[in-house]
């Protein structure tokens, strides 16, 4: 689980930087107020607070603000200052993970507005308002920080913290909030400081010069300097009390330049700015509200009975909190994500007739629970279902309920209803899960009802008001019009001309390129050919540009529409320039997937639509079998069998039907296995205590599975995989090998699972740089080493077992 940085103020010279971690340079700051030693002088009784406010402005955005509230209590025996601590506001705003251009934002003033995503949230809540002890001596370094960790450890107790959380937060408390602390005090120099003056730190690369005296107030400007540093730029102005010792303002900006290893440097632009103010008046922590918040997330084990939530202990959280938190966003939104943990027809009902009664407005940002209201209400009524939308509209989903949803209703003829078989088929299953007959009755009528509700509903989206709204459905209201007159060609010309000056950012909202090359079949079919291939041709130059566009996020999923609309420009003019016509079709094979990340995931709602394929290259090889051109169709069947192992035994047939008497077997370990990647080494522990090796794999075929316990998918493949394993593992498939690699996990966790489901098969844990190095973009992940270790992602949804079975076979 990512986590949020509380943490770590302060720069460390980095002997070398992971690119992996750069959201920690936000944090590494304090060092740039190393002035040299001088002593403080408080008094008894004094109050102050620091404000502290750091900020990343290139290339990971992030920000933060932190107040701490000081009472001086006196000196011990050995004369150190004791200060009474109170961290009495936070506010923090991070790059949400996973998710580009969001961002989590924690402001203890609004505390109720949380979403607990960061086990790094774990300090923070534990001490907030709360006082400890800090022991300064008389330069003014942190000697001893009193009381934190009980006050941590009284709060996990109260949570019921997870065991590893726990230990992580122990650990973390090593340097959080001690080193914030320690860079508001930082020492000052043991020599008088006087106007004018200037000195440099003891490593030489920091300068500081006293330009400027107000009473007891000096200004000190820092500047910094110097090749083959972390910093390359490094300046700012302090403003000291002389009498006291205190920094009553400081301004620091860096530009860094990491050095990173087997890469260029990345610059990064931060800041940091701290104030010494009043004290800030003590606001009551809503203790109440974290101890909840933390007891039902997923950092506790507060509603389990081993690795597993109880639904016996969820439910009587449920009766304690029901009365407190109804009204509170976070209670219910957790709340209804708890319900749907049990995997039962009752526990859907459930969690089914809570949602139907949560206001909207609680439920806004989160948009799985909109999605799912917003499914279940627009068969019943589009007014209710335009409310839910609206708030919908404010998530990166609304789009694709509205595309790949939504949509689907319109597939189908507007005024077919179901069939009785239809209806009485659904009656008498629901009737065998418990439902009643007034259940069955209300959903008999709304289905009936479905089809007029969603064109009431369309009708509303497209004359919104809510740009995102109406831009989002535009393109699919345009559609579905022509699709319903389709015998007027007036209407079908209109919508024609309407994409025609439909901008590339209206086109990218509506996901407009679906939608075009869908009326571009209708107006073929009304005979309109011409006005058919203007509104293609204009489309593919949108799309084009579109999918060019290395900043737009949608640009694979357009890229394979594009490969589609290239296709039927194939189809159009093979009849009247065949060698125009295989440019077309060399676009389209070129344009499709090679990887999966290139196949999208929105693809897939695109091919049901446009009844596309998911590759033209098996067209284009035909084609260049056809010119028997043998330079060109060699590269295009390593290209096609990387891009589509699952193929393999297809384009074995191809290939030797055409080259009678060439081996394919030494085509495929010659040519395809070579272009693959070396597979990088690694060695990890497994679960059974002994390292594996890449190494130890030598030899034969590998098939790695990346996978986690808290991956439903993953899980939910085991019992085939496992059967698998233990195939290999008696031997039924000759020269392959399987090695299971479990990350972001723990080993209690996979051990556990396997003897709950009594898995055997060769397990490790991964130790977060394999997944990195194998590229692994989602869970669960696939890839095939060969025997010399090469190595082949398989793309989701492919057989992997057929994959891995073939290509041992071939080089049998």
């Amino acid at each position: 689980m990512h986590e949020l940085s509380f943490q770590i103020y302060y720069i460390r010279i980095l002997n070398s930087y992971s690119m992996t971690k750069p959201f920690l340079l936000l944090f590494c700051l304090i060092i740039s107020l190393n002035l040299s030693a001088q002593k403080l002088n408080l008094e008894t009784g004094n109050t102050f607070a620091f404000i502290r406010h750091s900020a990343m402005k290139t290339p990971y955005k992030s920000d933060s603000e932190f107040t701490y509230n000081f009472k001086v209590l006196g000196k011990d025996n050995e004369g150190k200052y004791r200060l009474e601590c109170v961290l009495q506001r936070i506010w923090q705003k991070e790059p949400s993970y996973g998710r580009v251009g969001e961002f989590t934002v924690f402001n203890s003033d609004s505390i109720r507005k949380t979403t607990l995503q960061s086990s790094g949230l774990l300090i923070p809540f534990s001490i907030l308002g709360k006082p400890f002890e800090v022991v300064l001596d008389s330069l003014g370094r942190v000697d001893t920080v009193k009381g934190l960790e009980q006050l941590v450890n009284n709060s996990l107790d109260i949570w019921q913290a997870k065991d590893e959380l726990r230990a992580q937060c122990i650990q973390n408390l090593k340097a959080t909030p001690r080193v914030e602390i320690e860079g508001l005090f930082r020492p000052l120099s043991e020599k008088k400081i006087t106007y004018p003056g200037s000195w440099t730190s003891d490593n030489k690369q920091t300068r500081y010069d006293v330009a400027g005296k107000k009473g007891a107030l000096l200004m000190i400007r820092q500047s910094s300097s110097k090749e083959d540093t972390t910093y390359s730029v490094q300046k700012g102005d302090i403003m000291l009390n002389s009498n006291t010792g205190l920094k009553e303002s400081s301004q620091i900006y860096y530009s860094l330049s990491p050095k990173v290893k087997n890469g260029p440097s990345e610059e990064i632009e931060t800041s940091e700015t701290i104030k010494l103010v009043r004290p800030v008046r003590i606001k009551a922590v809503d203790t109440a509200w974290i101890n909840m918040a933390v007891r039902i997330s997923w950092m506790s084990t507060w509603l389990k009975s081993g690795d597993e939530d109880d639904s016996l202990k969820v439910f009587n959280a449920f009766k304690k909190y029901d009365p407190i938190f109804r009204g509170d966003a976070y209670y219910v939104s957790t709340k209804l994500s708890l319900m749907q943990h049990f995997r039962s027809d009752r526990a859907y009902r459930n969690y089914s007739k809570e949602l139907a009664k949560t206001p909207n407005h609680l439920l806004e940002s989160q948009y799985s629970h909109l999605f799912n209201k917003l499914q279940k209400v627009a068969d019943k009524s589009a007014d209710s279902a335009y409310a839910i939308a609206q708030y919908m509209s404010k998530t990166p989903s609304f789009s694709d309920w509205v595309h790949n949803s939504f949509a689907q209703d319109f597939l189908r003829d507007r005024y077919q209803k179901p069939s009785e078989e239809e209806m009485r088929n659904f009656a008498e299953h629901v009737k065998k899960l418990g439902w009643t007959d007034e259940e069955i009755a209300q959903e008999q009528k709304d289905r009936m009802n479905s089809s007029e509700n969603s064109y009431m509903l369309l009708d509303k989206l497209n004359n919104s008001n809510n740009l995102t709204m109406q831009k989002t459905a535009h393109p699919l209201y345009l559609w579905v019009t022509s699709k319903d007159n389709s015998k007027d060609k007036s209407v079908l010309m209109k919508a024609a001309t309407e994409f025609g000056k439909m901008s590339p950012a209206d086109l990218q909202t509506g996901n407009g390129g679906r939608y075009a090359l869908l009326i571009y079949d209708l107006l073929q079919r009304a005979g309109e050919n011409k006005t058919a291939a203007r509104l293609l041709d204009g489309t593919i130059n949108q799309l084009d540009g579109l999918v060019k566009d290395s900043l737009n996020t949608e640009r694979y999923a357009q890229q394979n529409i594009l490969a589609f609309a290239y296709y039927l420009k194939y189809k159009e003019t093979a009849a009247t320039d065949s060698a125009k016509a295989v440019r077309y079709l060399s676009r389209a094979a070129e344009l499709s997937p090679k990887s999966e990340k290139e196949s999208a995931h929105a693809s897939f709602y695109d091919r049901v639509f446009l009844h596309s394929k998911d590759s033209y290259r098996g067209e284009y090889l035909a084609e260049l079998f056809k010119k028997r051109d043998r330079s060109s169709v060699l590269p295009f069947i390593i290209e096609h069998i990387n891009a589509n192992p699952n193929q393999l035994g297809e384009m074995k047939k191809t290939y030797e039907g055409h080259f009678q008497g060439e081996s394919f077997n030494r085509f495929f370990a010659e040519k395809i296995i070579t272009s693959w990647a070396l597979a990088p080494d690694f060695v990890l522990k497994g679960i059974d205590g002994k390292e594996h090796g890449l190494k130890d794999y030598k030899g034969k075929w590998l098939m790695l599975d990346f996978w986690g316990t808290w991956c439903g998918p993953c899980c939910q493949e085991m019992p085939s995989i496992n059967s698998f394993a233990k195939e290999v593992e008696e031997g039924k498939h000759k020269n392959v090998s399987f090695l299971s690699i479990a990350c972001h996990d723990t080993e209690e966790k996979v051990k556990s699972f396997f003897t709950k489901n009594n898995y055997a098969m060769p397990a490790v844990m991964s130790d977060n740089v394999i997944e990195k190095n194998y590229n692994v973009r989602s869970y669960p992940s696939k890839v095939i080493i060969s025997p010399e270790g090469r190595m082949l992602t398989v793309n989701f949804g492919t057989d992997w077992k057929d994959v891995v079975m073939q290509f041992s076979k071939i080089q049998e």
